[in-house]
Order: structure tokens, then C-alpha cells, then sequence
């Protein structure tokens, strides 16, 4: 029961790992993985979708123990007995392990054994943040999922799973092998749901470098990649924060003020934008425009965050 009851909090906690997006609470599988059904069994399997979606998992369950001693070759045996891991996995259970293996020793050869290396490495990177034996889970999940993408170059789960791979060097402070990790899931894979993400980390790890000039590429490349996502109104801030990491603080006011041209909607950010174009100036020793700028932020963005920080910072400037 106490091992249960971990690994609810395993997958519940996950998320809070470096307060950026990350592998989540455990979903029901997308529909992109009834791909990796034969196509006899296609409906059938997006069937357990559907139900793993709405909750219904011994429904689900039951119909995978069914179909499995019903199935006339490897590949379809193989693929019920993956959907009864994710059933599983999905209720939290610590037996999905078991399962995943037996796809794996049971069904080597099938592409169902690749997807059962994900599930598997995926539960062992959420056993390794929350259990207490990082090293020890995270040394079986790395080569899991470096597999899966290797087996499935062009799977719509790879940044998923390079996203597992980046997440697990981030926790082990392996910021060189974090970055590769992320540089391949959004560049090989953009279009894949979790290659926003990974390219947000890349952006991050190259100001946590020093790479600033790196930075400012990789958050350009966001901007344009994904410009109707609600992070890129951040990335546009983070261009002018590295600009002034590197001591280019007429380039920062520049990008500072493109955030309300670009993202007018993203109020936070853009009263975040005038803040520091107003910590800009005062670094220059031109208080007057700094407080003026602060006025400015203070009557346009009264509710956000960086109106608290603008009236102390505008309280502490000489007087004018």
C-alpha cells in the first residue's frame, strides 16, 4: 500500500520539477498511439483510448486481458498487453513495470516492444524524482527512451521522450547533455506537442551558460516557430534580459519594447517588458526617464505582478 501510495504522489509531483512544463501526471495514451496498432486492431485500440480518456479503466483493462487471449500473432498479443501497462500506468499502479518488461522479454521483436521501452522509462524517470533513488531509476530510464528514439526516428513521441532524457540530465546537473537533448527534440521534432517545452529549456540553459548571444537565437526561434503560444510574449522579454546580460543595454530597450508590439494581449508581460526598461535607464543613471517609465507601467498595468515592483522601485528613486 505505501509503495502505492508513492507512486500516486510520483506521478502527481512530477510536474514541480524546475517550475518548468515537464513529464505529467499520467494521461490516458494519445490517439497518435493506436499508430502503432496493426490495422485490424486500429479501432479497437483507439476503443482503449477513448476509455482510458473518460476513465473507465477496468473497462479498459478488460477488454486488453480479452483481446489478448484472443490475438492470432505476436504484434496484436503484444499490443494488448502494452494497452494493459498503460491501463495501469494510468491508475498509478507499480505493476505497469512488470507488464512493460513482459511486453519487452515476451515480444522483442515487435514495434510494441519499443513502446513499452517509453512507458517503461517514462515510470522509471517519475520513480526517480520521487522515491528517493535518483541515480538508480534514472541509470534504467536514460537508455529506455535514448532507445525508443533511436527505434522510432520518426514516432510522434520522440521530444516526449527526449524531453524524459533532458529532464533527467537537468535533475543530475548535466547541463551539457540537457541541452543536447533539447536542441534535438526541437529541432528534429517541432511540430510535436512537447518540442515547445524543450526548446524553452534550451533557451534557459543557454542564459544559465552565459551563452547569451545563443539565446537570444533560440528564443527568436521560438517567436517564430510558435507565435500564438503565450510563452513567446516571455521570450521576447528573455531577449532583452540577455541583451543586458551582455552589456547591450540599447538593444535591450529595443527588444523591451517590442513585447507590447508584438504581444499587446499578454498584459504581464508586457508591464514585465516596461520594468525593465525602467531598471535599464536606472542602471544608466537617468532616473527621470526610469520613473517616468514607471508612471507609465503603474497606470497601464495597475493588477500585474511588476506594478508591486514598480512602486517600490519608483519609491526609491531620487526625487524629481
Amino acid at each position: 500500500m505505501a509503495i502505492r501510495c508513492v507512486i500516486a504522489f510520483l506521478f502527481l509531483l512530477a510536474g514541480l520539477l524546475l517550475a518548468v512544463p515537464c513529464l505529467a501526471q499520467p494521461q490516458a495514451p494519445d490517439a497518435e498511439d493506436s499508430l502503432g496498432a496493426p490495422p485490424q486492431y486500429a479501432a479497437m485500440a483507439q476503443n482503449i483510448d477513448r476509455l482510458l480518456k473518460e476513465g473507465k479503466f477496468a473497462e479498459a483493462l478488460a477488454i486488453c486481458e480479452q483481446q489478448y487471449a484472443l490475438a492470432a500473432d505476436d504484434e496484436a498479443r503484444a499490443l494488448f498487453l502494452r494497452g494493459k501497462a498503460e491501463v495501469l500506468k494510468v491508475e498509478r499502479s507499480v505493476k505497469c513495470i512488470d507488464v512493460f518488461k513482459e511486453v519487452i522479454a515476451r515480444y522483442p521483436a515487435t514495434k510494441q516492444a519499443s513502446f513499452a521501452r517509453l512507458g517503461l522509462g517514462e515510470t522509471y524517470a517519475w520513480m526517480g524524482l520521487i522515491v528517493g533513488k535518483p541515480n538508480e531509476y534514472f541509470t534504467l530510464a536514460l537508455p529506455l527512451l535514448d532507445q525508443f528514439v533511436r527505434e522510432n526516428s520518426t514516432s510522434p513521441h520522440c521530444a516526449k521522450a527526449l524531453w524524459g532524457m533532458g529532464m533527467i540530465y537537468d535533475r543530475l546537473k548535466d547541463a551539457a547533455s540537457a541541452l543536447a537533448v533539447y536542441e534535438k527534440a526541437s529541432s528534429s521534432y517541432a511540430t510535436q506537442s512537447m518540442a515547445p517545452a524543450c526548446l524553452e529549456r534550451v533557451v534557459a540553459l543557454r542564459q544559465q551558460l552565459g551563452q547569451w548571444d545563443q539565446a537570444i537565437t533560440s528564443a527568436r526561434r521560438y517567436i517564430q516557430l510558435y507565435p500564438d503560444r503565450e510563452e513567446s510574449a516571455a521570450m521576447q522579454v528573455s531577449i532583452g534580459m540577455s541583451c543586458v546580460s551582455k552589456g547591450d543595454l540599447a538593444g535591450a530597450v529595443l527588444e523591451f519594447d517590442r513585447v507590447p508590439l508584438l504581444f499587446p494581449a499578454a498584459s504581464d508581460q508586457c508591464a514585465q517588458a516596461m520594468l525593465q526598461k525602467a531598471l535599464v535607464y536606472k542602471s544608466m543613471s537617468q532616473a527621470g526617464v526610469a520613473a517616468q517609465i514607471l508612471k507609465e507601467l503603474l497606470t497601464a498595468y495597475p493588477n500585474e505582478h511588476a506594478a508591486t515592483l514598480a512602486k517600490r522601485t519608483l519609491e526609491g528613486l531620487p526625487a524629481q
